[in-house]
């Protein structure tokens, strides 16, 4: 049985046919997907997510919020320490303050169509577009998976 929830409701299956596999029109979506990531470092799926997908995750996140721990400081936008060797104006070199609240990964219930999303096969294979093996689960840690390098 399907969870109400299930990512099947909150993503545009029509504009993305991932369940599709073998169709033209998916791999029409993955070749595009990992042009873009060779291109630019990251692939944009506009409107991945319905309107209303969006609005149901977005009141996910609000109801996780007041469970986030909370962090802030000086860093970087990329929050790492940065490659000194990088030219003067390169910005993963830009410093500034920055706030950030994280929910630890066993706080997120079962039923949340956040987590859902985040474990639903189609979502965890992102291999397919990245060139990658897809993403692993790591034990502990508070971590639920890791992107092999």
């Amino acid at each position: 049985m399907e969870l109400e929830s299930s990512p099947r409701r909150i993503v545009d299956l029509d504009r993305y046919p991932v369940l599709d596999v073998g169709s033209a029109r998916y791999r029409t979506v993955v070749d595009d997907a990992r042009a873009q990531l060779i291109a630019r470092g990251a692939a944009e799926l506009a409107g991945f997510i319905t309107p209303g997908g969006v609005a149901a995750l977005a009141a996910d996140a609000d109801s996780l919020a007041q469970r986030a721990h909370r962090s802030g400081g000086e860093g970087t936008a990329y929050l790492e320490i940065p490659d000194f060797s990088l030219p003067d104006g390169h910005p993963r070199l830009t410093w500034g303050s920055y706030a950030l609240g994280a929910v630890a990964y066993d706080l997120i219930p079962v039923s949340s169509p956040l987590r859902q999303l985040y474990e639903w096969a189609p979502v965890v294979n992102v291999g397919r577009c990245s060139g990658r093996r897809g993403v692993r689960r790591a034990l502990g840690g508070g971590r639920c998976c890791d992107r092999p390098r």
